[in-house]
């Protein structure tokens, strides 16, 4: 039975093909957008953890630190360092600007607080006025010339790993140049990472944890990632459509090989055997395929993927279970065919 499926693949071997590849490329969309969704996941963590904070202050009414409209006199940072229970206080700002026609986070850091030990790929970090940090993804390089609120910045580094809002790239500065070229000058700032717990804040301040941080920056991505969720789920039925028609289609054409060999004695036994080697290979066959052209389709993206390895298991898992499934579709067909058919009776 293993070598009459083994040379029915080998004769329909171009649908086989045909079904191998177009599983493949739905495969490696759904490795793809699992690696999408894990990296934007990934990136909220990323920047926050960036802080090493237990605690955010933030004034009454923010949602968090990176969305915050209501900004504070920088002076609250130097209070918020003398409460007790505090160990590190670091004033920070988080905005927007364009570069080259692309939106960037320009996220403005306290010098000598922790986000300034932030390991670059290549360069420095800022020394002095009117020079930048840009990430990677941007696309510049050190000595480049970038603006930002209008006014020229030298690039004099360049660092991985600072994108959040969607793969959105940033830019670091000193706090004291967003407020020269964003904010008119004026000395305010966005929150206060603090390092411990203070026992009692001032009024008209709100503290926050670093879960909430990041739950408040998830919330704007938290629509579009169900979308994503749902493509994901859809090209699973998607895969398992394509190798279950291909398996019963199988099946109808060899109804007549069925009924000779019921008729010869073959067991039903070795009929759903031999089906569902054969779905169970194309479903393989094809999760490999899916893994080699998702590390070609990656890097074509506009953003980042990181598909963790669990992801290349659940595949694994999921084309057997797909190519099992699908076995059985035509394995219902083939155990009810009459062995009469082998003579030419209805």
């Amino acid at each position: 039975m293993w070598l009459v499926s083994a040379r029915d693949l080998l004769w329909r071997k171009r649908r086989f093909l045909i079904a191998v590849i177009s599983a493949s490329l739905v495969f490696s969309l759904t490795l793809v957008l699992d690696g999408l969704m894990h990296h934007i996941s990934g990136e909220v963590s990323r920047v926050v953890d960036r802080y090493d904070a237990e605690n955010w202050i933030v004034a009454p009414g923010e949602s968090g630190p990176f969305t915050a409209s209501t900004l504070l006199p920088a002076s609250i940072a130097d209070g918020v360092a003398a409460l007790p229970g505090v160990e590190r206080a670091e004033a920070m700002i988080a905005a927007r600007d364009t570069i080259d026609g692309k939106w960037v986070n320009v996220l403005g850091y306290d010098e000598g607080g922790n986000v300034e030990r932030t390991t670059l790929t290549s360069g420095r970090m800022p020394t002095g006025p009117s020079e930048a940090v840009v990430e990677d993804i941007l696309g510049h390089r050190l000595g480049d010339t970038i603006a930002i609120g209008g006014e020229p910045f030298d690039v004099v580094g360049v660092a991985h790993g600072l994108a959040y809002s969607f793969g959105a790239p940033t830019v670091l500065v000193p706090i004291s140049e967003v407020q020269r070229t964003l904010l008119g000058g004026q000395p305010l700032i966005g929150a206060v990472a603090v390092a411990g717990t203070p026992d009692q804040l001032p009024e008209g301040l709100r503290s926050m944890s670093s879960a909430d941080v990041e739950k408040d920056m998830h919330l704007g991505m938290g629509q579009s990632l169900q979308i994503v969720s749902i493509l994901d789920v859809l090209l699973w039925v998607i895969a398992a459509a394509i190798i279950a028609s291909m398996v019963y289609l199988s099946t109808l054409e060899r109804v007549r090989d069925f009924a000779v060999m019921k008729a010869i004695g073959v067991s039903n036994r070795s009929l759903r055997l031999g089906l569902a080697a054969s779905s169970l290979l194309l479903a393989v066959l094809a999760a490999i395929g899916g893994t080699i052209l998702a590390f070609f389709l990656g890097p074509r993206f506009p953003m980042e993927i990181e598909t963790p390895t669990s992801s290349y298991v659940t595949l694994l898992v999921v084309a057997v279970v797909v190519g099992l499934t699908a076995g059985l579709i035509g394995l219902r067909k083939a155990v009810r065919v009459d062995p009469a058919l082998a003579f030419g009776g209805a």
